[in-house]
C-alpha cells in the first residue's frame, strides 16, 4: 500500500496517471477516520501540482457521507467551486445524503435547488434524499411539494421516502394514497413502504387500519419484520386496543419475530391506559426472561399502572427495584410513585420521594409538588403540606392542596393566608374551614372573592 506521506508517493507518476490517486481515495473513504485522510491527500496532491478532477472530490464527499458530516461536504462541494472543478450528480447527491443523515432539511432543500439552477439534473436518489432530510425535519408538506414536483419515474425508495414523510407527520390518509399510486403504476412496495404505512396509521390512532396493513403484508408476501409489528401494537395502545396488542405481541414468535424493546414499551404502555397493572408486571418479567433490558419507559410505565390500580406498595416496590436493573428513575417516575402514594394515603413517602429527588438529580417540577401536597392534605398532615409549599412555588393546584390540607385540620387562619393564591376550589377549602372553626368575619371577603374567581373560570372556558 502507498504511503500519503510527501516521501511516500511517486507524485510524478500520479501526475501522468491521475487514476491512481482515484483508486487511493475511495479505498481512504472507507475507513472509520476516512475523511482526514482523504482531505490531507487532496491538499498534498495540489501542492504536488497533481491534477484533481471530481472523482478525486467525489471520494472525499463520500467519506463526509459515511460520517453524516454535512458541513464538511459543503465544504468540499465549495472548494470544488473555488478551483472551477464543476459539480456532478454523483458529488451531489453524495452531500445530500449527509444533510439527511445529519437530519438538516434547510441545507439539503437548498442544494437540491441549485442542482437546477447549476443545470445539473437530480436523479431518483438526490430525490430521495431531499425528501427524507424534510421527513427527519418533520417537513412533510415541503417533501410532497418535491415529490409531485419531480419531472421523473419515481422508484420503491422515492415512493417509500414520500410514504415515511407522510407517517412523520400523521398523514395517514396521504400515506395510503401514495402506496395505492405505487401498486397502480406497477411498484411492489417493499417493507419500508408498509413499514411506513402502518406507522402513519399509528400515529393517527386507525388501529384497525394499521392491522389491515399488517395482513397486507402477509398476502403480498412481505414478511413483517419488529418494526411492522411494533407499530401496529402501539397502534393498539394508543386505540386503547390493550388485548389486541397482547395478541400481537404473543403471536410474534409464531411468525420467527423476537420481540424487541419497543414492541414491550408498546404493550406494557397499553396495559398501563387499562389500568391492567398485573399484565403489566407479567409483561416486565417476560422481558427480562427474553434478555430484552427494561428501559425508563418500561419501568415507568409499569408504576403508572400500578398507581393508577391505586397500588402503591407495588409501584414503590418496583421503582426500588430500579437501580438493581441499571435503570435510573426519571422525572415521569418519581412522579407516577409518589402520586400512588398520595392516592394510597401514603404521605410520608411522597413527601421523602420529592425531597430525595434532587439527591437523584432529577428536577423537581409542580406535578411532584402537588401530588405530595395532595398526598400530605388526604391524611391530614397540614404543617407537613405547607413546609411543602414553601419550597416550591407551586401552581394553583399546590396551594388548593395545601389550603385543603390546612382546612381539613381547622387551621382557618392558614386557609385564608394560602387561599389568596389559589382559585375557585382552594377558596372554597378556606370557606370550609372558616364556618367549621366559627370565624364568620372573613366571609364575606371570601364569598366576593369566589364569585370573581368562579367568573373568572367562566371566561377562561368561553
Amino acid at each position: 500500500q502507498e504511503c500519503i506521506a510527501d516521501t511516500g508517493v511517486n507524485w510524478a507518476l500520479w501526475r501522468e496517471r491521475p487514476r491512481i490517486a482515484t483508486s487511493v481515495l475511495a479505498r481512504l473513504a472507507k475507513e472509520t477516520d476516512g475523511i482526514k485522510k482523504t482531505l490531507d491527500l487532496l491538499c498534498q496532491m495540489q501542492q504536488q501540482e497533481v491534477e484533481t478532477n471530481i472523482f478525486h472530490f467525489s471520494c472525499a464527499i463520500s467519506a463526509c457521507e459515511k460520517l453524516a458530516d454535512w458541513s464538511m461536504a459543503l465544504e468540499i462541494l465549495r472548494k470544488m467551486k473555488e478551483r472551477q472543478v464543476p459539480c456532478n450528480v454523483v458529488s451531489c447527491s453524495s452531500t445530500l445524503s449527509a444533510c439527511e443523515k445529519a437530519s438538516q432539511w434547510p441545507m439539503a432543500l437548498e442544494l437540491f435547488q441549485t442542482m437546477t439552477e447549476q443545470q445539473i439534473s437530480p436523479n431518483l436518489i438526490a430525490l430521495s434524499s431531499t425528501i427524507s432530510a424534510c421527513e427527519k425535519g418533520g417537513e412533510w408538506q415541503m417533501a410532497l411539494e418535491l415529490f409531485a414536483s419531480a419531472h421523473m419515474d419515481h422508484d420503491v425508495v422515492s415512493y417509500s421516502s414520500m410514504i415515511s414523510a407522510c407517517a412523520q407527520g400523521g398523514q395517514w390518509q396521504l400515506a395510503v394514497h401514495i402506496l395505492q399510486t405505487m401498486t397502480e403504476r406497477q411498484t411492489e412496495p417493499n417493507i419500508i413502504s408498509f413499514n411506513s404505512v402502518i406507522s402513519a396509521h399509528e400515529k393517527g390512532r386507525q388501529w384497525q387500519r394499521a392491522l389491515h396493513f399488517l395482513l397486507w403484508m402477509f398476502q403480498a408476501n412481505k414478511a413483517p419484520n419488529v418494526i411492522s409489528i411494533s407499530a401496529t401494537i402501539s397502534a393498539c395502545e394508543k386505540s386503547g386496543q390493550w388485548q389486541r396488542g397482547m395478541l400481537l405481541l404473543n403471536t410474534m414468535p409464531v411468525w420467527s419475530v423476537k420481540p424487541n424493546l419497543v414492541s414491550f414499551n408498546a404493550a406494557i404502555s397499553a396495559a398501563e391506559k387499562a389500568q391492567e397493572w398485573e399484565v403489566a408486571l407479567q409483561l416486565l418479567s417476560t422481558m427480562l426472561l427474553q434478555k430484552v433490558l427494561p428501559s425508563v419507559v418500561s419501568y415507568s410505565s409499569a408504576i403508572s399502572a400500578c398507581e393508577k390500580s391505586l397500588q402503591w406498595e407495588m409501584a414503590l416496590a418496583l421503582m426500588a427495584a430500579m437501580p438493581f436493573a441499571r435503570v435510573m428513575p426519571s422525572q415521569v417516575t418519581y412522579n407516577s410513585v409518589i402520586s400512588a402514594c398520595e392516592k394510597g394515603s401514603q404521605w410520608q413517602s411522597a413527601v421523602f420521594l420529592l425531597f430525595s429527588m434532587p439527591k437523584a438529580r432529577v428536577d423537581q417540577d409542580v406535578l411532584s409538588f402537588g401530588a405530595a401536597i395532595s398526598a400530605c392534605a388526604h391524611s391530614h398532615h397540614w404543617r407537613s403540606a405547607v413546609r411543602v409549599l414553601k419550597l416550591n412555588a407551586a401552581d394553583v393546584v399546590g396551594y388548593n392542596g395545601a389550603v385543603d390540607a390546612c382546612a381539613k385540620a381547622t387551621q382557618w387562619q392558614w386557609a385564608l393566608t394560602l387561599c389568596q393564591n389559589s382559585d375557585f376550589l382552594g377558596r372554597s377549602f378556606a370557606l370550609e374551614a372558616c364556618d367549621a372553626s366559627g370565624h364568620l368575619s372573613p366571609l364575606p371577603r371570601l364569598l366576593s372573592g369566589l364569585d370573581e374567581a368562579i367568573g373568572a373560570l367562566g371566561s377562561s372556558r368561553l
